[in-house]
């Protein structure tokens, strides 16, 4: 029940929680229906169904960085110079 109360807040549903879980098992196991259907007790046709979406997305190609119009690397800004801490000359500590 907490779990839910917390997700809730968060306004994530426990639907879209095990929804991303099968989808995240299916691009890890090369979207093998079967074991969709196994693992997480689903349905045939779901199993097939987030095989399909798992293969479309490991289809596509992964991009490489944007890119860029300016090819020169952006100077690093000049870090401002912070006044130095004087030490002081001896330590002791104090009583409590």
């Amino acid at each position: 029940m907490q779990l839910t109360w917390h997700l809730a807040m968060q306004n994530v549903a426990l639907e879209q929680l095990r929804a991303d879980r099968v989808l995240h098992e299916a691009l890890a196991v090369d979207a093998d229906p079967l074991h969709l259907a196994k693992a997480f007790g689903v349905s045939t046709q779901t199993a097939i169904d987030y095989s399909e979406i798992a293969r479309t997305l490991l289809a596509r190609p992964v991009e490489d960085q944007p890119p860029t119009l300016n090819k020169q690397p952006h100077p690093t800004p000049p870090t401002p110079s912070m006044p130095r801490v004087r030490e002081p000359d001896s330590y002791e500590p104090t009583a409590f």
